[in-house]
């Protein structure tokens, strides 16, 4: 017997929480098998599809980085001349909070 339109097969719907059973048994699977054979795949996809993997790599790539710049480039220049040697060697650019002459 045909349905009407707009009448469903399945008047009562699918049991409350099935989705969500059903997504979380997927990506339970999927977790293991990418434990198994996720570095395999990677390696057959740059070889197979370079291309492809590397829409993959830029997709993953931020397409927006946010920074907050705390010195200046003078400060780092100030930085760089120093005289004690040390400074330096423990923090290359004589960028750590308070490490420039005159800031604080």
């Amino acid at each position: 017997m045909p349905f009407k339109k707009g009448q469903s097969g399945n008047p009562a719907g699918p049991k409350a929480g099935y989705r969500q059973t059903l997504t979380n048994a997927f990506l339970k699977d999927m977790e293991a098998d990418w434990r198994q054979h996720g570095a395999d795949a990677i390696r057959a996809s740059r070889e197979n599809d370079p291309t492809g993997f590397l829409r993959v790599v830029a997709a993953l790539v931020p397409k927006q980085i946010e920074a907050e710049v705390k010195h200046s480039f003078a400060d780092y220049l100030r930085a760089l001349d120093q005289p004690d040697a040390t400074a330096l060697a423990d923090d290359p650019a004589g960028l750590r909070e308070g490490s420039v002459a005159g800031h604080a």
